[in-house]
């Protein structure tokens, strides 16, 4: 398990569900957007991470959380419900972790998007909660 293995998950997910690749055409970037990205597109931050010990010691739940940009120039709920399905229901194992419980709600009124300029009429965040363990 390395630091890239959620956010793989995360990308794999998004771009395996049809409506989002035909809409979003693979622009979900990662801590990073291109030059000039194209809307619509994902955009995916790290947050934090953190890790709970079990009684003997040994590591047990991870914790990962992110920040998932949804950002086009027009208003598209079909993209954004399409988008929160899939974050919403990510419980799988990938890479060696398991994750278990997912927990996703959008950010609040005060969050500067990173990922928009003022081409940008469509704006929508999640902060996404990964709870995972490694197998093994």
């Amino acid at each position: 398990m390395s630091y890239s293995t959620i956010p793989k998950l995360l990308r794999l997910a998004l771009n395996a569900n049809s409506e989002i690749t035909e809409k979003i055409a693979g622009r979900v970037h990662y801590q990073q957007l291109p030059q000039k990205s194209i809307y619509p597109h994902l955009y995916i931050a790290r947050s934090g991470r953190d890790t709970d010990g079990t009684i003997d010691g040994e590591d047990g739940i991870v914790t990962e959380r992110y920040i998932v940009e949804l950002v086009a120039s027009a208003f598209d709920s079909d993209l954004c419900d399409a988008v929160q399905d899939v974050l919403s229901n990510l419980e799988c194992s990938y890479e060696g972790v398991t994750v278990h419980l997912v927990d996703l709600e959008d950010v609040d009124d005060n969050y500067v998007f990173k990922s928009a300029d003022s081409d940008a009429l469509f704006l929508h965040g999640f902060k996404i909660a990964v709870y995972f363990s490694e197998v093994g």
